[in-house]
This record gives C-alpha cells, structure tokens and sequence, in this order.
C-alpha cells in the first residue's frame, strides 16, 4: 500500500512539474499567437489549395511541397513533407482559416516537444530527480532560436518533425530499458511520422546510434533495433522516389545554385557546423536572413570563430567522455549529430543555411547538458541556476519574438542585421509594395522604390565583391519591382509617373528571360497589367495569356486575365478565370468578390451568393 502510495506522489509531482514547465513555455509564447501571416506564409498557408478540402490535401500528397506555385517546381525543389500539410490543415480547421489557428497548432507541437524532452531527458539522467529532466525541458522550451520555428506559420515542420524524431528516441531508449524484447517497430514508426513531416528528421541515424553508443547499448541486438528503422527509411525513399520520379528521391536537386569552389564548399560546412553550435551556446543575434556568403578571405573573423567553436566544443566533448561523464558527452555530442543532414546536403536547404529554425533538434543537446550541470548543483542551488537560465531564455525569447508579428516588422529586422542582402532589399521593398495598396500612403511606395534601387546597387557592388550574394532570381524581382512601382506610381500619383516607365520596365524583363523560365511568368503578368491600365485590352490579354503559358498556376495572371476579360464584356472567359483564381488562392477575397460579381452579371444566382458568402 505504502509503495503504491509513493508511485501514485511520485507520478502527481512528474504531472505537477511538467505542467509547470509547459505553462511557462506557453505563456511565453503565448504573444505569438497574434502574429499575422509573414514570408512564405502568403503562398504556403494563404495560396495552397491543398488547405481548402480533404479531397485536396489527399491529393497534394502525391506531389512535392511547393508543387502549387509552379508545375515543374518538384524538378527544382526536393521538399516533401506530407505531415506538414496536415498540420496546416488542422491549423486552419482551428481558426476557422486565421492566422491564430496555424500559430496554436505550432505551439502546442512546440509544447509536445518540450515534454518529450522531459521524459527523455529523464530516461538519460537516470531517473534520479525531477530537477535536471525539468531543467533541460525548461531550456528547450524556452530557447530563443526556437522563435523562428515557433512563431513562424511555415516552419510548422520543424517542431513537428522535431516531436516525432524526439518521441521516436524515447521509444527507442525505452525499448532499450526493457531489455530490447522483441523488435523496436514503435521507434520506426514514429521515424516514419518525422521523416514525413521533415527531411531533418534523417538526424535520428545519427542521434538513435550516439544514444546508444555513450549509454553501451549499440552492439545489443542490432539487426532488432536497426532493422524496423531502415525499413521506414527504405518506405520513405520509395514514396518520394515516386513523387520525385527519380531513384535519387529528390534528394540530388540543388534549392539554390551557389557555384561555390570546392573549398569554399568545406569552410561553409565549418561555418554551418560552428555557427550553429555557437548559436546554441550564445543565441544573441537572430536573423531569419543569415545569407551564405559564396567566396570569403583565409583571414574571416566569422569563419575562425566558428572554426574555434567546432574545436573546442569537440574537444570538451572528448574529454568528458575520456574521464567518465557519459551523459555530459553524449549531451555535446547530439547537438553536433542533430546537424548532420544540413552538413551533407547543405546545396538543398537553400540561401539561409544558417538558419534559427534548422537547429531545433540541436537545442535538444544542449538543453540536456544543462540538465546535467544543475542535476550536479545542491538543489537550492541547482533550482535557483535553472530559473536564472530559463529567465535569460524567456526574456530573450519574448524580446524576439514582436519581430514575427508582421511582415514589416520582420524585413526592416531583416536589413537592420543584414543590410548588404540584395534579397532582403528586395523583399522589404516587395512587402512595402503591399502595403501601399491596402494604406495608399505615398511614403511606403516612395520607400519601396527606394529598396528596390538599394538591391540593384548591390547587385552592382558585386561585380567587385565576392562575398555579396546576388543571383538571377534577385536580379529578376528588384527588376518587377521597379515595374511595379511605376506602375503603382502612375496609377496614383500621375504627377511622378507614367504607365509608359512601368511598360518598358515590364517589357525589357520579359524579352530578356525565356518563356517558361522562373519570373518569366511574373514578367509577362506585369506587362499584361501595364497595357490594361491603358485600354490597350487586345495586347494585355495576348500577355497574360503568354504568362499562363509559363506557368498555368500563377493566380495574379488569372486574376487579371479576368479582369481584362470584364473589361471586353466577355463574361463566360471572366467567370473561369476568376474561378481558377479563386481555386489557386483560396483567401483571395478580391478573386471571390470578382466570381460573385460576374455570377451575377451571368444570372447565375446560387453561384454568386456563393462565392459573395466566402
């Protein structure tokens, strides 16, 4: 009775200081659920069909993750994250299609994750206290680098995959507790989820044998232990070898060409390597926007820095292991191994390869080492170093995450801490752009003009500086930015502009990028835009037509394509048009209000007050 007693208090103190620790987490995070949808959220959550039904979700499985926005995108992108979709699924369910919804479903996978890390942090202590497993679950949760996967709707992938990956673990060493009976089906099933919400998740090949090596269980039953996991793997590969239809699984296509020299290839992988852990231990500058840097002197500070952090983390980490502290050293040893996929691949994770997001299981490591520090303190002690530690966390992470809230905010952040990106000039001037059209004041179009000239200057500079990033894509949205710009300019304030500036710009930029090559589409959609706004209906239809021809998804070109088609009174073309923009872009209450309107012209009652409902 006594015993069972003291299971049934040990079990309520377990509950007590879990539901401590996540309440914490939460509340910090709390703030982000009034974030707006910032970045690649406007296309992935706001313009993906796959969110509108299940019949769509179901059918997006069979494609890669940015398939929507072009059809060959699967050709250049090797992204497929299945789990992820379902995720934003459930988000959008929740709120009822607000940005709330999507921020909670992150958060609760964050807050998931941080109590996984809890239990396994526990299993690897040793079940000794609650202190240290509630120390590293306090740390994780609260570790400012999380912000970007936290608060950013996009990311939703990372906690998630980061939940199934960390649960997989706990099964694995629990499994490992019991005697390794039977097979170990429970961690490669949760393997399977992870590797479906994220390719980091292929870490755990890395992390599971770590784990086992440091606590002496990796030569106990292999073949049991391994085998259900590589046979997830194996299904995994199939399954995008079919998506990709290629037996390389798309695993080979290059996000962003980089052309870097062999050597410059290495130093980036140290940089990568270096700069994350450095991330980890003093996560002080958070940048959404931290560009590869394609050539860079012997004589970088960033580079020897990061060079200096690799040696010494490495070293500590051997000689922990050398005198005995296994737990500590294997602690150190995961956040490396978290980083293995990024460092092998690192030509598919695109320009920001450094980035906050990407170190997600990373901070796992060094959230258990504090663990294990403070599990070494008097507990008065121990309890007032982890509070004092989790206070710099949750300061930290709260004064980040405002930066999240809006896409000024999160682009004006961005030139502040990468001011010589032509892709974050660009951007800012892109976002401003947006929010003329909503505000009207002169200032934000003025301003974007004024970034978008910034980012061609830089493109300039880089003639004779190796170490700015410029790329065609950079070249090509500065250029539609300026056309937007004059066009916007024109329409507004006709004393600074004329539609004839935006025409040229437009025109130039599509004679310049073959048909069907990326931003010809947007080239085309532009110029069929200018020639509209003056009457000249017959050219801007032959040119948007010519932008579908490039790609037949861009929804701006079936938008306008339906507008140029109310303007010619050709309601039956207007009323498909703006029906495929509506399907493309599913919150698009412009491309909704423009069905119902032409609905209605056609007497077609029950269509319009359908689409007028949405």
């Amino acid at each position: 009775m006594e015993a069972a007693e003291a299971r049934t208090a040990g079990r309520g103190a377990t509950l007590a200081t879990i539901a401590a620790v996540l309440a914490v987490v939460g509340l910090v995070y709390a703030r982000a659920l009034a974030g707006e949808l910032v970045y690649d959220d406007l296309l992935l959550v706001a313009r993906n069909p796959a969110l509108a039904s299940w019949e769509n979700l179901s059918a997006a499985f069979g494609g890669a993750h940015w398939d929507f926005v072009e059809p060959d995108q699967a050709q250049r992108v090797g992204y497929w994250r299945p789990l992820a979709l379902v995720a934003l699924f459930f988000g959008r369910m929740v709120g009822d299609g607000a940005p709330s919804g999507f921020h909670a479903v992150s958060l609760v996978l964050h807050l998931a994750a941080t109590a996984t890390v809890f239990a396994l942090a526990r299993r690897l202590l040793g079940n000794r206290t609650l202190l240290g497993p509630a120390a590293a679950a306090l740390l994780f949760g609260l570790h400012p680098v999380h912000v970007e996967a936290v608060a950013w709707i996009s990311a939703v992938n990372d906690p998630l995959a980061g939940l199934f990956t960390l649960a997989s673990l706990l099964a694995l060493v629990r499994w490992r507790d019991r005697g390794s009976e039977g097979v170990a089906i429970i961690p490669a099933v949760l393997l399977l989820f992870a590797l479906l919400s994220k390719e980091s998740a292929l870490a755990w090949f890395a992390l599971a044998p770590t784990i086992d090596a440091l606590r002496g269980d990796l030569r106990k039953n292999l073949l049991r232990s391994y085998a259900p996991a590589l046979g997830a793997l194996a299904l995994y590969w199939l399954a995008r070898a079919q998506v990709f239809e290629s037996a390389n699984a798309g695993f080979d296509l290059v996000t962003s060409h980089l052309h870097e020299s062999a050597v410059r290839a290495l130093t980036l992988r140290v940089e990568l390597l270096g700069g994350g852990l450095a991330l980890l231990a003093w996560p002080a500058k958070l940048n959404l926007f931290r560009e590869v840097r394609p050539e860079i002197p012997w004589s970088d500070a960033q580079l020897w820095t990061a060079i200096a952090v690799l040696v010494a983390w490495l070293t500590v980490s051997f000689v922990l292991l050398r005198r005995g502290a296994r737990t500590a050293a294997l602690a150190l040893f995961l956040s490396f191994a978290a980083l293995a996929p990024a460092v092998l691949r690192l030509e598919s994770i695109g320009r920001f390869p450094l980035s906050d997001r990407f170190l997600y299981l990373s901070v796992f490591g060094l959230a258990l080492l504090g663990g294990v520090v403070i599990e070494r303190f008097p507990r008065r002690f121990g309890l007032a170093a982890a509070l004092a530690l989790a206070g710099l966390f949750g300061w930290r992470t709260h004064t980040r995450i405002p930066v999240w809230h809006d896409e000024v905010t999160l682009f004006r952040d961005g030139i502040a801490q990468s001011p010589r990106s032509m892709y974050v000039r660009w951007g800012l001037g892109r976002v401003l752009l947006d929010r003329f059209r909503v505000t009207n004041d002169a200032k934000l179009l003025f301003e974007a003009n004024d970034q978008f000239q910034a980012a061609q200057d830089l493109s300039g500079e880089s003639i004779k500086d190796a170490t700015l990033l410029v790329t065609a894509f950079d070249e090509i949205q500065s250029t539609l930015g300026v056309g937007w710009y004059h066009l916007l300019c024109a329409l507004h304030i006709p004393d600074e502009c004329v539609l004839e500036e935006s025409e040229l710009v437009f025109r130039n930029l599509a004679d310049r990028i073959p048909l069907k090559a990326p931003g010809s589409a947007e080239a085309h959609c532009g110029l069929g835009v200018s020639l509209s706004r003056q009457g000249r209906l017959a050219e801007a239809e032959a040119e948007l037509r010519k932008a579908l021809e490039c790609n037949e998804r861009h929804q701006a070109s079936w938008f306008n394509l339906g507008r140029v088609q109310l303007d010619t009174r050709a309601w039956p073309d207007a009323l498909q048009s703006f029906q495929k923009a509506t399907e493309l872009a599913p919150d698009d209450i412009d491309a909704w209000l423009s069905l119902g309107m032409t609905a209605i012209e056609l007497g077609l009652g029950d269509r319009a007050r359908e689409a007028l409902g949405r």
